[in-house]
């Protein structure tokens, strides 16, 4: 379901997976060999959650930074990266929508609720506005 996958990547994807879990982000790239680009892609998407890896910690993970012209190539492997904040609830919604289509987190409307209601506007006028009625 991430938006922009295509199909080939899946399967090569799945046909790896059976000799066993993926480990990190960086075994996933080594042993599906689908490059950086699929891995971005699903970093966004949350996909490495399973891992213990947030959104962007995992695509932190998935830069090519030890590639020719990486502003970061020359720094050293055991160093660590900072890390990242975590993402607030209305905006992992927001990527999952922007990278699926859909999120299991919450709904979209239940971080304007609040604000919704101190406008004292009418959830019917606001669904009519948006076109979904």
């Amino acid at each position: 379901m991430v938006a922009g996958l295509p199909i080939t990547a899946v399967e090569q994807i799945l046909r790896v997976r059976q000799h066993g879990p993926f480990q990190s982000v960086d075994d996933f790239i080594t042993r599906t060999a689908l490059g950086r680009g699929v891995s971005q892609r699903l970093s966004r998407a949350d996909a490495f959650a399973s891992l213990g890896i947030g959104r962007r910690q995992a695509l932190w993970q998935a830069l090519p930074i030890h590639e020719p012209g990486s502003l970061f190539r020359n720094v050293p492997d055991h160093e660590q990266p900072a890390p990242l904040p975590a993402l607030s609830p209305a905006m992992e919604v927001t990527a999952d929508y922007r990278t699926t289509g859909l999120s299991l987190r919450a709904h979209p409307f239940q971080f304007l609720r609040e604000r919704v209601s101190a406008l004292k506007l009418r959830e019917a006028v606001l669904w009519r506005a948006s076109g979904l009625v």
